[in-house]
């Protein structure tokens, strides 16, 4: 079974849990998205970038990296801005701007989306329609249980078609590849992606992917370049907030490598064309 592995490129300044605290961002995404590429490579697997239309414009060198490396390039919005503080018309122009600074980059047309922070719930069901309009074919954005900052209790923990009337049944046009979640010991946890991939010990991960390729469903793995980078400033933030931030950023290439070597991966792109 090929699982799902994707990248969200937004860089450490984009954390909801540092950005307030950041007054002058140095920019990193290129520097850690290099060592991913190599990763990739080595390990012959394709992955969906889901890009910041913010790091396409102050840094089209990372994009063209990317591209130049023949990864699905998807859309992450323009300012990291969750959709619970847009409308249908300021979501429809990040879109817009988004697909503007990253087709300049790769001459390509965006298939698929990311929403910041997971937030597509019910409350912000209309993203649905702007996708619909700006032709998009796949998205990637519901959490199937409720976290601290999103989610969406009840959404199927497989890939569906959400209508947009409740999101939970099928009935839609596009394709959704809801995030990971597994019940271990009558307890729903996330799959490893981003803090929890960090977080997990390896034992806790490979249980959670094993359990669910046996339930034929794939894992749907991401993280974020920053988080795989060392060098990242360490910003003066509340504890909790730099707990979530930088732990365990030292050893994150070393699980995705890991991981590489014992499951196969490919990106949404190849999966929809399977």
């Amino acid at each position: 079974m090929k699982n799902l592995i994707s990248i969200d490129v937004e860089d450490y300044y984009h954390s909801a849990y540092i950005r307030d605290y950041e007054k002058n961002p140095v920019k990193l995404s290129k520097e850690s998205i290099k060592p991913i590429l190599d990763l990739l490579d080595k390990h012959n697997t394709r992955a969906t970038f889901f890009i910041l239309g913010d790091v396409a414009v102050k840094e089209p060198e990372a994009i063209e990296m990317i591209n130049e490396n023949n990864h699905d390039i998807a859309s992450h919005g323009f300012t990291h801005t969750p959709l619970w503080n847009l409308n249908k018309e300021t979501f429809k122009e990040e879109l817009e701007k988004t697909n503007k600074a990253v087709k300049k980059i790769t001459k390509k047309n965006i298939k698929g989306f990311r929403a910041p922070y997971f937030s597509i719930d019910k409350k912000t069901a209309w993203a649905f329609d702007v996708l619909e309009e700006l032709k998009y074919v796949y998205d990637s954005s519901i959490f199937p249980m409720k976290t601290p900052l999103y989610g969406l209790p009840g959404a199927p923990l497989n890939p569906y078609y959400p209508n947009k009337n409740d999101l939970v049944t099928d009935g839609g046009k596009i394709k959704e590849y809801p995030l990971s979640i597994v019940n271990v010991l009558g307890i729903n946890l996330p799959g490893p992606g981003g803090f929890y991939l960090r977080t997990y010990p390896l034992i806790l991960t490979n249980k959670i992917i094993k359990k669910l390729n046996k339930e034929n469903r794939k894992i749907n793995l991401y993280f974020h370049p920053w988080e795989t980078n060392n060098n990242i400033p360490r910003i003066k933030a509340p504890i909790k907030n730099r707990f979530i931030t930088y732990y365990n950023i030292k050893n994150t290439l070393k699980r995705i490598e890991y991981l590489l070597n014992r499951y196969k991966f490919h990106s949404f792109e190849d999966d929809l064309n399977e």
